[in-house]
């Protein structure tokens, strides 16, 4: 019941993020008349895309079943910023790393109101933080060994397999599992 409960709750927060506040409005128009807005991933520039909102919340929910403590997250890839504004609902401190130093900036600006975020400019390598939880939005070769965290939920692969993964960490090491394939820009 306590998790149906939290779920409840995580699908409030997610709705309570409106996506269109994270790209301009006369660039949600141009998406809008393609019919394409809903459920499509959005050019933000460097090659990189906004994920699409239904990947965006299936990784979310699977951060949030693996966790029992929000104190904190790390966000690899803050992208526009739409990710991030769900985190900092639900987590009392964010942490996300952005590679490109012009989408860091546009983000921020964006995320302006949110004041439990810290930004790194950079692919996010040197943080060596304890988090509760790591969330990617850009796909990982291979699962991130030198992170301290009670559950990761990211994109690995190559650029023609990629699965979104869960690690849970256990009494005896951790607990992976996948949920289903996926199609993410690959992390530099």
């Amino acid at each position: 019941m306590v998790l149906q409960v939290r779920m409840t709750n995580l699908h409030d927060v997610i709705h309570s993020v409106k996506r269109e506040d994270f790209f301009s409005p006369a660039f949600i128009e141009e998406i809008r008349n393609k019919g394409g807005y809903k459920d499509t991933r959005i050019p933000i520039g460097h090659g990189q895309h906004a994920t699409k909102p239904s990947i965006v919340h299936n990784m979310v929910e699977l951060l949030v079943e693996g966790l029992d403590n929000f104190d904190s997250v790390f966000e690899i890839g803050t992208g526009s910023g739409y990710q991030t504004a769900i985190l900092s609902k639900l987590f009392k401190k964010v942490y996300t790393a952005e590679i490109y130093p012009s989408i860091a900036k546009e983000a921020k600006a964006r995320l302006a109101g949110y004041t439990n975020i810290h930004y790194i400019v950079g692919n996010g390598q040197k943080f060596s933080g304890k988090v509760n939880g790591i969330i990617a939005g850009t796909c990982l070769p291979t699962i991130p060994e030198c992170f301290d965290c009670d559950c990761m939920v990211l994109p690995v692969g190559n650029g023609n397999t990629q699965e979104i993964l869960r690690v849970v960490k256990t009494g005896e090491g951790s607990e992976k599992t996948f949920h289903g394939s996926c199609g993410f820009v690959l992390a530099k």
